[in-house]
């Protein structure tokens, strides 16, 4: 069962841990801040270690002959992408390729479906490129909430 505390409850928390109950060192802002940077630091120790607790997920509706798919405004990491292949929901994942890998599907024309993937710049290239409109999923780590402005 999770524990759920308020802003505010944190930052008493925080407060009675560092014997500063009673005392205005840092501001109630400031408290928040750096509760904001500990939670970002947590989310990061949880996405690195392969946890799936902050994974989403964006769809992507490829078109013939395209394929650079902007990244989710959000996203931090990459989990992998699946190519959806048939309407029962079966996925297939996608390799994911090495900048040494990316001349390997140069060329190639009239695949039934992409097998790979790789981030470049704010992109998710599909390889090789999709000749029709396909669905895809996205799996990924969208960065850490700041709860500094809540």
């Amino acid at each position: 069962m999770s524990r759920k505390f308020t802003i505010a409850e944190l930052i008493a928390k925080g407060r009675r841990r560092c014997d500063q109950e009673n005392r205005d060192i840092l501001s109630a802002a400031e408290w928040q801040e750096e509760l904001s940077t500990i939670f970002g630091e947590f989310h990061g120790i949880v996405a690195d270690a392969g946890m799936r607790y902050f994974e989403a997920e964006a769809t992507i509706t490829t078109e013939a002959g395209t394929a650079d798919y902007s990244l989710p405004a959000n996203f931090l990491s990459s989990v992998g992408v699946d190519y959806l292949q048939s309407a029962g929901g079966q996925r297939v994942e996608l390799t994911s390729f090495l900048a040494q890998e990316r001349n390997y599907f140069s060329g190639v024309t009239g695949s039934s479906q992409s097998l790979a993937f790789a981030l470049i710049g704010q992109n998710l290239r599909l390889y090789p490129t999709p000749q029709s409109v396909q669905t895809y999923y996205h799996i990924f780590v969208p960065q850490p909430e700041d709860i500094s402005t809540h």
